[in-house]
């Protein structure tokens, strides 16, 4: 390139570029040093503040679009089988069960293709589902449907679900008086400054009647100033309030508080070195008798001993002692209706387990029982302890584990003193064409996750089912509650039971119709 000089009076060199194919600077154009005006403080100090906003505006733009970008993401709705809301258990699955019977059991249940598919090994992960509301009273995937309900026992044997092989007859409530014994422990020979609560009329011909209201029929009629046993009170609608008495050695009724009074009453001491029965227990009401915190039934001659039906209830008591070992527990679900639970509990109810859920026969949905949250805080407020059951459909182990945890979902914040129970009795419909180890697969599936979560799970089944329908040697590990409707203790001996239900046909004060009763043997 080639450089001249185009200013004569300057010590400043400008350069000017040629024609050739470069730009040519006038000298006009170069403004001298004394002409360049620098921006003053005040402009200098804007224009940092103009940049500065406009920073600021930036990063605030960008901050709340990332904001509403994630609260859009967190608005999503999970999808139907809720998996993005669960959480994980180690299921210990019984490794039992052979790929051609799992071939078999898709091919004959095609319902249990929707469920999720468990691994044959052991510790196996699997998805617990969890109500997406986070609660399982109002979880729309667990309302609950009626028509996949399972009909109460005693309409369901026409479909050959209850054990029509057994003695299914209803247990006589006939007061059986027990053997009488020369001896008596020393315990009870002596109740000295003990007391009793007694009822005692005000006046000649008082009614007695089935339950705490005048609607309720006339058993008998009381003498004035004679005693009778108290067991407890209630109050009717109306405020009166009823005593619940016991008389004739077993036979109860109740009677207004109007022409009755309650009263405690002194109880003489026996010899303490006598060693007949018949002394000892002489100064025993009739009925039942607290002695050193344990409870003894006086039939008017002894104690009882060993097995009883008492008002209604089947009781055992030691064979040497008389001391009751034994406790009343019934079961419950919508069908019983609405329960006066503080009458239940009166009437010598101990415990309770309630029905928690269920899966439907046809569909195999899961549904909350709608008397569940209901019964299960009133029965506690009550002071009857509770357990819980899920009456089960299951087609496989993944189905037997989301009812497990189901249960324990729709469980949470409510007190369960006994054990969690997978009722297992169904055999036709969606899962008719299971094989016993199936059933028990799916069974144990229910059980272990059960155990996983640190609480007891047990099995409920029918007396027959338990020994034709599933493989028992794999589930003695868990506790049995037995179904089994016989006059006589001896049928249901050879099966290893915690519970038994010995009648579907009970009649409890507080619940209107019929009952199960069961027994435990403490």
């Amino acid at each position: 390139m080639k450089l001249k000089n185009v200013l004569d009076n300057s010590s400043t060199n400008s350069e000017e570029v040629s024609t050739e194919g470069t730009v040519n600077l006038s000298a006009t154009e170069i403004k001298s040093d004394s002409e360049i005006k620098p921006l003053d403080p005040l402009q200098k100090k804007r224009k940092k503040i103009i940049q500065l906003i406009i920073w600021i505006s930036v990063a605030i733009f960008v901050v709340l679009m990332i904001t509403v970008g994630c609260f859009f993401i967190s608005k999503k709705k999970p999808v139907k089988d809720h998996s993005s809301s669960v959480k994980v258990v180690n299921l210990a699955v019984h490794n039992s069960s052979t790929a051609d019977s799992q071939s078999k059991e898709q091919s004959s249940n095609p319902s249990s293709t929707e469920s999720q598919s468990v691994s044959s090994k052991v510790n196996t992960t699997v998805k617990v589902v969890k109500p997406s509301t986070g609660k399982v009273t109002t979880a729309p995937e667990f309302k609950y449907k009626p028509a996949e309900d399972v009909a109460p026992k005693k309409n369901e044997q026409a479909k050959e679900v209850v054990d029509k092989n057994d003695d299914n007859t209803i247990v006589s409530i006939t007061p059986v008086k027990g053997t009488n014994s020369s001896q008596v422990s020393s315990t009870t020979s002596s109740i000295a400054g003990s007391t009793k609560t007694v009822v005692m009329a005000l006046e000649d011909n008082v009614n007695t009647r089935t339950g705490p209201a005048t609607t309720f029929s006339t058993v008998g009629k009381m003498v004035k100033g004679q005693e009778y046993s108290f067991i407890g009170e209630e109050k009717a609608a109306d405020g009166t309030l009823w005593y619940h008495i016991q008389y004739d050695g077993s036979q109860q009724s109740w009677v207004t508080s109007q022409y009755a009074e309650k009263k405690e009453k002194a109880v003489e001491s026996s010899s303490a070195n006598s060693s007949s029965a018949s002394n000892a227990t002489s100064q025993y009401q009739l009925g039942w008798n607290s002695i050193s915190g344990k409870d003894y039934y006086y039939d008017g001659s002894s104690f009882v001993k060993g097995w009883a039906n008492i008002g209604g209830f089947r009781y055992y008591f030691d064979e040497t002692t008389g001391a009751k070992r034994s406790s009343v527990g019934i079961d419950v679900s919508k069908y019983q209706g609405t329960i006066n639970w503080n009458a239940v509990k009166a009437a010598g109810v101990d415990y309770a387990f309630i029905r928690v859920g269920f899966r439907g026969y046809g569909s195999g949905s899961i549904s909350i029982d709608p008397t569940f949250v209901t019964n299960i805080v009133n029965a506690n407020k009550a002071g009857v302890k509770c357990g819980v059951y899920f009456y089960s459909t299951a087609a496989s182990e993944a189905e037997g584990a989301e009812e497990a945890s189901f249960v324990l979902n729709a469980i949470s914040g409510y007190r369960v003193d006994l054990p969690i129970v997978i009722d297992v009795e169904h055999r036709t419909d969606r899962v008719a064409g299971l094989t016993s180890a199936q059933r028990t697969d799916y069974t144990l599936a229910f059980l272990n996750t059960i155990k996983n979560a640190g609480k007891t799970g047990m099995l409920y089944t029918g007396h027959y089912f338990y020994q034709n329908y599933l493989e028992s040697s794999r589930l003695k590990d868990y506790p049995l509650w037995i179904a089994y409707y016989t006059n006589s203790e001896k049928n249901v001996a050879d099966v290893p039971y915690t519970y038994w239900q010995y009648s579907s046909t009970g009649t409890v004060n507080g619940i209107s119709g019929s009952v199960d009763l069961n027994i435990k043997i403490n």
